[in-house]
């Protein structure tokens, strides 16, 4: 366990329906801060004006609801566009189309659009960086954005003054379409968790925590074949996040299910 206080997030985005990815990613991170007695932190990425949907927002959380992975905190980015300006006018310069840019030695990265709007790597990282995010779990496909966060971090430690540590990065691998081995994605809509309706969210929970996480202990799977939440938060720091790239195959699913609803058969035979 970290010895200074864990602060954990997760990002969704209201630009398309939530997606077994996501939903996966939310679920190791509120399972790392609430191992570690942190706090879990929803952070909405609304910043993208052409795709962004009120409606598909009330979705991410009714849907988040649902499966009871309950936030601590949480905020919209575009609550944020003074800030994110207060800070790129510190470690930027304005550019001739208006755009805020900083030097990144052989190119100059954009921070800030000229309307305002801050792109994806310099919201991200100064979000974290004033909610004091202190570990982020999320897929490999991140890891190329680590440098240039970095960077970023640097800088805005250095126009106030600071010196945060940055956060701990715990990539997760893929996970991929067991038959074509493709990136399952929202944008091509595959993975959508509405394709899951049948299923009970318990099922689906155990599954994408399987298909993130394993134990140390080889007789794991026999001692705990299904696990309720509170059982995942108990276990979690006993095992390792899976960096390696995993096939979604849905027989898994339909076995876990089983299980619960004859654990609900039961349960309601002693009532």
């Amino acid at each position: 366990m970290s010895t200074k206080k864990v602060i954990t997030r997760v990002a969704p985005s209201p630009t398309g329906f939530l997606h077994l990815g996501t939903l996966r990613t939310a679920l190791l991170n509120y399972l790392y801060a609430k191992a570690n007695n942190g706090t879990f932190i929803l952070r909405i990425a609304d910043t993208d004006q052409e795709r962004g949907n009120e409606d598909l927002l009330q979705y991410i959380f009714d849907r988040k609801g649902e499966f009871n992975l309950n936030h601590d905190v949480t905020f919209r980015q575009s609550s944020r566009l003074e800030r994110y300006r207060e800070i790129a006018v510190q470690i930027g310069e304005v550019q001739e189309d208006g755009n805020i840019a900083i030097d990144m030695g052989d190119y100059k990265m954009n921070i800030l659009r000229s309307n305002g709007y801050p792109l994806y790597n310099f919201a991200s990282t100064l979000d974290d960086y004033d909610y004091g995010v202190t570990h982020i779990i999320r897929g490999v496909d991140h890891i190329s954005n680590a440098p240039k966060q970095k960077v970023l971090w640097d800088k805005i430690n250095t126009a106030l003054d600071a010196t945060i540590p940055f956060p701990e990065l715990i990539h997760a691998g893929l996970l991929l379409d067991g038959k074509t081995k493709k990136k399952i994605s929202k944008r091509d809509g595959s993975g959508l968790i509405s394709d899951y309706s049948d299923y009970s969210n318990d099922a689906i929970l155990n599954w994408i925590f399987k298909m993130g996480w394993s134990s140390k202990e080889g007789t794991f799977d026999k001692q705990y074949p299904t696990l309720n939440l509170e059982q995942m938060i108990e276990v979690f720091n006993g095992g390792n996040i899976n960096q390696s790239n995993t096939g979604v195959h849905a027989d898994k699913l339909v076995w876990l299910d089983k299980q619960f609803k004859k654990l609900e058969s039961r349960k309601s035979v002693v009532v």
